[in-house]
């Protein structure tokens, strides 16, 4: 009898810790009202504050009465042509003087007296900036425009108090595990996860991939943060989302970036983009296409670096209609390679997959700490975990068609 302590339990522990103190045994708590994304992100409260709109800025009335210039910090209008700005300004409108919405500012001009702030603006569509590139009222900046920032000197207005930005952005209290750029998340029930979408870690060497690890994890323990969902990852499954993540000290890629245990994601990167979906998953009955996470970087190097894989033999135990599970199998090596191709017990019933470990201080040898889950029919991934023993806990499908492998 093997007990695990999968990631579930920490829902169960947060959903325990919501009671309030006498509340009768099963009685439903209401959960507590998250918290407003942390500062120097605001809500533009009242739209009587926005005073004017020019497509990709707008002046903004601060707390202290100061005006201040909202400027979009990935959008050019102008870049677009002259006709853009008038349609964009028209598009930009709509959404600014519906409701408010959320300022993330990535810092004030160089130079300026305080006047002007360059920022991410959050709307009830999505990105401001988003909706006008996709609509070509506007053109991706270039980096290098919004580089020369200095931090803002001071809060544009409150956090607190006001409406909090609209899904599907959500807040996140803790984050079961991560990777650096890849984070699993417990939302309303349902484990999560979320691949940064502008940043990237794959191809990066083990120790400054262990150095994200290290900087994600003190930032989302730091409070409360909140994810912002992009669009999704062709392929990929209903619990995989690109998105973007504010923590209690500002974007989490950014701070990977400036410490340089990450890169900026390429155009076509799944990070990037939307990422195509392969023919396999495309012709995939059912609800569960499969995730493609972007791993080929840690296995697939071109040239004569490209890395020789061996798998490991396993076999199936505790074989039920709809589960199994594998055997006991021991990896030497902090990284290796999970590739499954399954058959649902049912024709459209979804399929999971979990990666557990032995814990091997527990004399019995019958406890095991959940990895990692996955689900669709078919993938391949990248497991980077401490040497030791691991097993495969496979659910929607009696057989065990996964393949483990390490490298040579």
């Amino acid at each position: 009898m093997r007990t695990v302590l999968p990631a579930a339990l920490l829902v169960l522990a947060l959903a325990s810790a919501a009671l309030p103190a006498g509340a009768p045994p099963g009685a439903a708590a209401a959960p507590p009202a998250p918290a407003s994304p942390a500062s120097p992100a605001f809500s533009t409260g009242s739209i009587s504050r926005i005073r004017s709109i020019a497509g990709d800025a707008f002046s903004f009335e601060c707390d202290d009465r100061r005006i201040v210039t909202v400027r979009l910090a990935p959008a050019d209008c102008r870049a677009a042509g002259a006709g853009a700005v008038e349609s964009a300004t028209a598009v930009a409108t709509g959404l600014l003087q519906t409701g408010p919405v959320w300022v993330f500012p990535c810092g004030q001009a160089k130079g300026a007296s305080g006047d002007e702030v360059w920022a991410d603006v959050w709307t009830a569509k999505g990105w401001l900036s988003d909706i006008l590139i996709r609509a070509g009222y506007a053109k991706r900046r270039a980096e290098a425009d919004a580089a020369a920032l200095t931090p803002l000197e001071k809060p544009c207005a409150s956090s607190t108090g006001l409406p909090l930005p609209p899904a599907p952005a959500f807040a996140a209290a803790s984050c079961a595990s991560t990777e650096g750029d890849v984070l699993q998340v417990v939302h309303k029930g349902r484990m999560l996860t979320l691949y940064l979408t502008d940043v990237t870690c794959q191809g990066l060497d083990s120790a400054k991939r262990d150095a994200a690890t290290a900087t994600a994890t003190r930032l989302l323990q730091a409070g409360p943060f909140w994810v912002f969902p992009c669009p999704a990852m062709k392929g990929a499954g209903p619990d995989c989302l690109r998105a973007r993540v504010w923590t209690q000290r500002g974007w989490l890629s950014d701070a990977l970036l400036q410490e340089g245990s990450a890169k900026r994601a390429e155009e076509g990167d799944p990070r990037g983009t939307p990422a195509a979906a392969s023919p396999a998953a495309a012709a995939t009955p059912g609800p569960a296409a499969a995730p493609q996470p972007p791993a080929a970087a840690d296995h697939a190097k071109p040239g004569s670096n490209q890395v020789k894989w061996r798998e490991i033999q396993v076999s199936a135990t505790n074989v039920q209609p709809m589960s199994c599970q594998s055997s006991h199998f021991r990896i030497e090596v902090p990284q290796w390679r999970l590739s499954w191709n399954l058959t649902p017990w049912r024709v459209g019933s979804p399929t999971s997959l979990s990666v557990c470990r032995v814990v091997e201080t527990v004399a019995s040898g019958g406890t095991s700490m959940h990895v990692g889950s996955f689900r669709g029919l078919s993938g391949s991934t990248i497991i980077r975990a401490q040497p030791g023993t691991f097993w495969v806990q496979i659910t929607g499908s009696g057989k065990l068609d996964i393949k483990v492998e390490v490298p040579e």
